[in-house]
């Protein structure tokens, strides 16, 4: 999966596009929201209908970012893109931080503090609903190690 100007792509592991995708999430020429930024798409149940969802952050204009959640077909779900104000949003990741069974969406960013610059911010999302299913990719490199490997189950 890579995030591009406007769209995420997919490809399953034989290199196959994945049914459904690219999905487009703004139109290319326009620079104000279709810039990734420093962001990088993570797969998880972060809904809770047991079904991976794709996770990702823009830029929004000069000093604000959005939080986009994709199904696993493509389609942005409902109150989504979420505007973050005044912060350039780096890489979500997917965890379940409180150990309630519901995984959060977590965003690290260096956010304006109205005062005299930037500081350190963490945002977190709980989407709530049921117990929620696996997390797949939950971070920048898949993993606490980063090392870019999905596994694969033993057939």
């Amino acid at each position: 999966m890579i995030q591009t100007r406007g769209a995420v792509d997919a490809w399953t592991g034989n290199g196959d596009p994945v049914p459904g995708w690219p999905a487009r999430w703004a139109d290319p020429d326009d620079y104000q929201y279709a810039d990734p930024g420093n962001s990088a798409p993570v797969v998880g149940d972060v809904d809770g209908d047991r079904r991976p969802d794709v996770v990702f952050t823009s830029r929004s204009g000069r000093s604000n970012s959005r939080l986009y959640l994709l199904s696993r077909d493509g389609v942005l779900l409902k109150g989504f893109p979420k505007e973050i104000r005044g912060c350039d949003a780096r890489a979500p990741a997917i965890a379940d931080i409180d150990l309630d069974g519901r995984n959060q969406i977590l965003i690290g960013s260096a956010a304006w503090d109205d005062v005299g610059g930037m500081m350190d911010s963490l945002w977190v999302y709980d989407l709530g609903g049921p117990a929620h299913g696996r997390i797949e990719w939950g971070q920048v490199g898949g993993d606490a190690r980063h090392r870019y490997v999905y596994p694969v189950p033993p057939p």
